[in-house]
């Protein structure tokens, strides 16, 4: 069978193209590899030892997105365990930011509420408000003690304390309302009373609709953290890339890829 010039011509490019995209993938790898093994690239991010100063140079041109197709990959996998720690002191930081956000927003609203009613007193409001704020500061701690921010036992925490919170303003609400100290009220005395009561539950609809808001918007904020950028595609056939990508999808899904990190790790 004779091979025609033209398709000659065609075959020979693609081989030529394939062997181009293999070539670009080993020095991708070869890349990454002296970078893991504190090779010659380390000085790149201006790094003083390979134990101290490596990773947060690595991980600071990851984010940056220096790196791409396989490279980017592999050291996403390298690095799991710190860039989810990073990623997780940096959501930590959002949601302590904006819960001290609530707090004080609640705070205020409670002593207004304690300024505008004769039957909760400052010292009562004042206990209240400290009560809500360590279950607020516990909260944030608890969510995040395995490292991956827990959102659904957050928002769970904190509507309980805020509830704490009310039932602490409507118990001290109610017992100022039927103590008399030995004085019976009269019909304007209970007219009174009940424009009283009446303030009070505006000033609790509006404590919700405060809480309601900022929580939120602590949730949305968590959320919306990325440290890193999307993960680019590879330059070559993507061969490599593809195993290397399906390693990291199990990383993110919870997998124990904890030998095949290690090998990445190692290998030369």
């Amino acid at each position: 069978m004779q091979i025609q010039p033209g398709a000659a011509v065609t075959l020979a490019t693609r081989m030529q193209d394939e062997v181009r995209a293999a070539r670009m993938e080993v020095r991708a790898e070869k890349k990454v590899d002296e970078i893991v093994e504190g090779g010659e690239l380390l000085t790149t991010v201006e790094s003083k030892t390979a134990d101290t100063e490596e990773l947060p140079g690595v991980l600071r041109l990851l984010k940056e997105g220096h790196f791409r197709g396989v490279a980017d990959v592999r050291l996403r996998i390298v690095h799991a365990d710190k860039i989810a720690a990073m990623e997780s002191e940096q959501v930590k930081a959002n949601v302590t930011g904006s819960s001290e956000l609530l707090t004080s927003s609640i705070s205020s609203t409670v002593r207004e509420l304690a300024e505008a009613s004769d039957s909760i007193s400052g010292e009562q409001a004042e206990a209240a408000i400290v009560t809500f704020e360590d279950q607020v500061n516990a909260a944030i701690d608890t969510s995040f003690a395995s490292n991956a921010f827990d959102a659904g036992f957050f928002e769970t925490t904190l509507q309980a304390a805020f509830q704490t919170l009310v039932d602490q303003l409507e118990s001290g609400s109610t017992a100022d309302d039927l103590t008399t100290e030995g004085i019976e009220l009269s019909v304007g005395s209970d007219a009174i009373a009940n424009e009283s009561d009446e303030g009070s539950r505006d000033f609790l609809a509006e404590l919700r609709e405060v809480f309601s808001v900022e929580l939120s918007r602590i949730l949305a904020g968590a959320g919306s953290e990325m440290t890193l950028p999307p993960i680019s595609e590879p330059n070559g056939s993507g061969r490599a890339f593809e195993k290397f990508l399906a390693m990291y999808n199990e990383i993110q899904n919870g997998d124990d890829v904890a030998d095949e990190s290690s090998k990445i790790e190692t290998d030369a």
